[in-house]
């Protein structure tokens, strides 16, 4: 009798085991199923873009405002084939459905040849009561676009000329970074562990991010493209994107292990984890009251959640 008991324990002890890591797998196949899907809509949104500007160029538009024009088809565009596609994706734990998917940080044409799609949308996964976990995912897909050398030419050298605003978001953020390290307010550490500046004497870790806040995926344009005034922003982007920069901040800081590498292959002991984020936004941005107003929200937020100070920091014209 014990030997029978011994095995129904034994029984139920393996199906449940067996049950938890089936309902885990599920979770993983829907993981799939979604990232394919959107892989697949950005993929051909970039193919679409691509064949949109030799269009545009045939149809004598100059190359300075096809960047613009393919951005705003970007906005519209919905290359997703499945059937009641927005109602499936909210199903599959995307807030929003389609509306859920943020394209900040896609670069038309930047630097006269890639058109690259970045969607990011936050995906909530269920196990039948389990657990419950909302993950941020991002996917890109890239392109060249399908225009004459000449004009590849004039778009590098509009590129050249025009703000750091406009330049690609890598370049632009190194442009800060560097402009940071040299200002001071905390020693310079080496690049790749999610920390900028370590100020030593307050024990306090800095990271510094950018946005632009008047690109078409932060704001909504209402009149003449160099009033500030102009622009209404989307909180909901706004916030999705600092507290995703929040969230990346608190994980490299707690790999750190208490310990910086520093210049001159040196390493140094962090006392204190205090973390501030510098947010780098353009010049133009203290004349919209709309923004500073929900800067301000996000920068509670910002710190409620993840522990993390935000000082807005205001640098270039980016409305030239």
């Amino acid at each position: 009798m014990r030997t029978q008991g011994s095995y129904s324990i034994e029984g139920a002890l393996a199906i449940s085991i067996f049950s938890i890591c089936m309902l885990a797998l599920l979770s993983l196949i829907t993981i799939v199923k979604v990232e394919g899907e959107v892989q697949d809509a950005i993929k051909e949104t970039a193919l679409e873009l691509s064949e949109q500007a030799y269009v545009l160029e045939k149809q004598a538009v100059l190359p300075e405002k096809i960047p613009g024009a393919l951005t705003a088809k970007l906005l519209s565009e919905k290359n997703f084939h499945r059937s009641g596609m927005n109602q499936w994706l909210q199903r599959q734990g995307i807030p929003g459905g389609m509306a859920g998917i943020d394209y900040a940080g896609s670069e038309i044409l930047s630097d006269g040849v890639t058109i690259r799609i970045r969607a990011q949308y936050l995906l909530r996964i269920k196990t039948a009561g389990l657990f419950h976990k909302t993950i941020l995912v991002r996917q890109d897909a890239v392109t060249d676009a399908l225009l004459s050398e000449a004009a590849r030419e004039r778009l590098l050298k509009s590129a050249a000329a025009a703000s750091i605003w406009q330049k690609p978001a890598f370049q632009r953020g190194r442009f800060f970074v560097d402009e940071l390290k040299r200002g001071g307010g905390g020693q310079a550490v080496i690049s790749g562990q999610g920390v900028d500046l370590y100020d030593a004497r307050r024990g306090r870790l800095i990271e510094e991010f950018s946005m632009n806040l008047f690109e078409p995926y932060y704001s909504i344009r209402t009149g003449e493209r160099k009033a500030p005034s102009s622009y209404t922003p989307i909180y909901e982007a706004m916030e999705r994107e600092i507290l995703s920069y929040g969230k990346d901040f608190t994980k490299d800081v707690r790999k750190l292990r208490g310990r910086l590498k520093m210049p001159g292959g040196t390493n140094s002991r962090v006392r204190g984890r205090q973390k501030q984020m510098i947010l780098t936004v353009p010049v133009e941005v203290k004349e919209n009251a709309a923004m500073q107003k929900m800067l301000r929200q996000v920068a509670g937020e910002l710190q409620k959640k993840y522990g993390i100070s935000l000082d807005v920091q205001y640098r270039e014209e980016a409305l030239l």
